[in-house]
């Protein structure tokens, strides 16, 4: 079953960008694992407390998967698996040829976008792959905890750190984008 949540950073180059994972997470397995055991302790918990309700088990299933599923998207969540990569330090044509990072090539760059939604900033790529193929990421920017927390020591709210820290994005890739491929971006802000 492939789905869950990953964590990225971005390491710009002047030739690409290379999305590095840095943690993996299996929360809807977690999530489905949860809501199974939830629904079994729901049913002998109806069994004992409501013995007219344990006959329903639509009843039991639904009183036991809800709260299991978010307790089993919190055990995946604790249980994910962090890379032990000093990416910061590691060459980037290493990081580049590493499967589990997305390359990028700015000459392969059909579009990038940096916009406001909701509370959060996403970023938007649509690139053509070695094959021609189009392809489309999208990431939800989500600064450094330990920015936030300074930041808020400093009397900022973690709204105006989350801005601050996409407004630092923004002039990280116009730096590092050539002019033909910067004419290709867009940031709202």
């Amino acid at each position: 079953m492939g789905s869950g949540k990953k964590e990225y950073a971005v390491l710009l180059t002047n030739d690409r960008s290379i999305f590095v994972l840095l943690v993996e997470k299996a929360i809807l397995v977690g999530g489905f694992l949860g809501a199974g055991v939830g629904t079994l302790i729901a049913q002998v918990f109806l069994g004992f407390a409501a013995p007219d309700l344990s006959n329903f088990g639509n009843v039991a299933q639904v009183i036991g998967a809800v709260p299991g599923a978010a307790v089993g998207a919190l055990i995946a969540d604790a249980a994910a698996r962090r890379r032990s990569l000093d990416w910061e330090r590691t060459e980037p044509s290493a990081l580049a040829l590493n499967r589990k990072n997305i390359t990028v090539p700015h000459a392969a760059l059909q579009r990038l976008r940096l916009e406001r939604s909701g509370g959060t900033y996403r970023l938007r790529t649509e690139y053509t792959d070695p094959k021609g193929k189009r392809k489309k990421l999208e990431f939800v920017v989500l600064p450094p905890r330990d920015y936030v927390k300074r930041r808020k020591g400093e009397g900022v709210t973690a709204k105006d750190a989350r801005r601050e820290f996409a407004k630092q994005l923004v002039s990280v890739f116009q730096a590092a984008l050539p002019p033909d491929v910067a004419i290709r971006t867009e940031w709202q802000l």
